[in-house]
């Protein structure tokens, strides 16, 4: 089946070593001769022709479909194509387009095409100057990416008897430099490593140049070549942008090594730069390609708005719920004292450890305060009150009632405001239990800790301050049975509170 645009085609021109004349002499009175047309100058690479007057062939083997020569011939020279070692096939020489003779849909792979000239008269007269070889990619709306190594690059390796030249003057030059480099001792080498479709490889050809070789390993292996820039008709032309070698039809997922060898003393082998070109498809159904990567990207940037919008209403949803407050602060930087915990608006804080409850009318010992939970020495049948000044109504209490030693419990007839009560961790449940605000929380519980903080620096170890808090405590534990003071730390070995 016939791929649409498929074809690669690869202008040779008649000065390429590729082409393999019969009989090459130099003169075409006897056989096949160079020429240019171009006498402006001597660097000739678009003017030249080979040209012949007698019976004699031009031949070329290639990786394509088909090829095409072009050219000039009188109408006394009858031209013929042999494929393949072929029977001749005459052809109709094609004068509007300088066609010599073409055949093409060839199957894939390598072919060897032969033109044969046959004059009829002394005056006939050919004129060939280059080939157009097509090569069948298999791809759609083939794209060609070439790519040039330079003769100055560091991926062509020389031994060396290699040197550098500069170009020859009026040249025109593709790769940007301005140098080849040759080589005139038998068996000196320069080459590269690639992986590409095609490889071609150019350097200059003129009466200087000879015998060469070019090696592709693996495959498609070693041709030996040979310059046609000489003769009686060509001077001391030079043609800078010969292709010396090219091959096509090579698969890029195999790395390669290409290599051109003076096989002649006295000759130069040149080498100006080697071209690599890739065969990509631009498929027909490019329109489509087209949407299809419009289409991806535009859903993923559907897929991150929506991530984002995602993100935000979380975040949203994070900032809106109640943040833990911190309802008090440390009273005194050179004392840590635990605060006491418990449930607050319906937080549990800090668990209680049942194998610490302490019995109603129970008091802890002093080290037992240092490690218990200050939760833990409050009696579960009595709550902890908190007095502090009255707001919004309510009794005032005293500055003795805010001491641990002297507060009572309220009485039927004590009436405390909201803001200095804290009920038991059940009534905090109650749709009816009113809340106290953080405010007077914390203005209530610092109290209290500034309070035990006073008394707990006032104590060393063996001070006498120690037995009289004790005695302070049991007068109190005995007053108010249930009830038991905060619990502070105490780190034996010295004074930290």
């Amino acid at each position: 089946m016939t791929v649409e645009n498929s074809i690669w085609n690869l202008t040779v021109l008649a000065i390429s070593p590729m082409f393999t004349y019969n009989a090459f002499t130099g003169d075409n009175s006897t056989g096949w001769g160079t020429t240019c047309t171009d006498t402006g100058s001597y660097v000739c690479d678009s003017s030249t022709a080979h040209i012949t007057s007698v019976a004699g062939s031009v031949s070329v083997s290639f990786n394509g479909s088909g090829i095409a020569f072009y050219g000039n011939a009188t109408h006394s020279m009858t031209v013929m194509l042999s494929i393949d070692g072929g029977g001749n096939a005459t052809e109709s020489f094609d004068a509007a387009n300088q066609v010599l003779g073409s055949t093409q849909g060839l199957s894939p792979g390598m072919h060897t095409v032969v033109l044969n000239t046959s004059p009829s008269s002394p005056d006939a007269l050919l004129s060939f100057t280059y080939a157009v070889i097509s090569h069948d990619t298999g791809l759609a709306n083939v794209q060609v990416g070439p790519y040039v190594f330079d003769d100055l690059g560091t991926d062509i390796s020389y031994d060396s008897y290699w040197l550098e030249y500069p170009n020859f003057s009026d040249s025109t030059e593709v790769n940007g430099a301005n140098t080849f480099h040759a080589s005139h001792v038998f068996n000196s080498t320069a080459s590269l490593s690639f992986a590409a479709n095609a490889v071609l490889l150019y350097g200059p050809c003129s009466t200087s140049t000879g015998l060469f070789k070019v090696d592709v390993t693996p495959g498609p292996g070693t041709v030996m070549l040979t310059t046609t820039a000489f003769g009686t008709q060509v001077n001391m032309y030079v043609f800078q942008r010969c292709l010396r070698y090219f091959a096509m039809g090579l698969d890029t997922r195999v790395g390669r090594n290409i290599s051109i060898t003076n096989m002649a003393n006295g000759t130069l082998a040149t080498l100006d730069y080697i071209e690599v070109i890739w065969f990509s498809s631009g498929a027909s159904g490019g329109g489509a390609n087209v949407s299809a990567i419009v289409g991806g990207i535009t859903g993923g940037l559907v897929f991150l708005l929506l991530l984002s919008f995602l993100f935000l209403r979380h975040r949203h949803k994070l900032a809106a719920q109640p943040q833990p407050i911190r309802l008090l602060e440390q009273a005194n930087s050179d004392s840590s004292l635990p605060l006491a915990t418990g449930s607050v608006q319906g937080r549990l804080v800090h668990p209680r450890p049942e194998n610490h409850i302490l019995s109603a009318g129970e008091r802890p010992s002093i080290a037992q305060a240092a490690v218990l939970p200050a939760d833990a020495l409050v009696s579960r049948s009595a709550p902890l009150v908190l007095v502090g000044p009255s707001r919004g109504g309510g009794t005032t209490a005293s500055p003795s009632e805010l001491s641990p030693q002297t507060q009572r419990f309220p009485t039927s007839s004590t009436v405390l405001s909201s803001a200095a009560t804290l009920s038991a961790p059940n009534d905090l449940f109650s749709p009816e239990a009113p809340l106290p605000s953080l405010q007077q929380l914390s203005s209530d519980v610092n109290r209290i800790i500034a309070e035990l903080s006073r008394l707990a620096q006032s104590l060393a170890p063996g001070d006498p301050g120690e037995e009289n808090l004790e005695s302070e405590l049991d007068s109190a534990g005995r007053e108010q049975p249930g009830f038991a003071p905060p619990a502070y730390e105490q780190s034996h070995g010295g004074n930290q509170y």
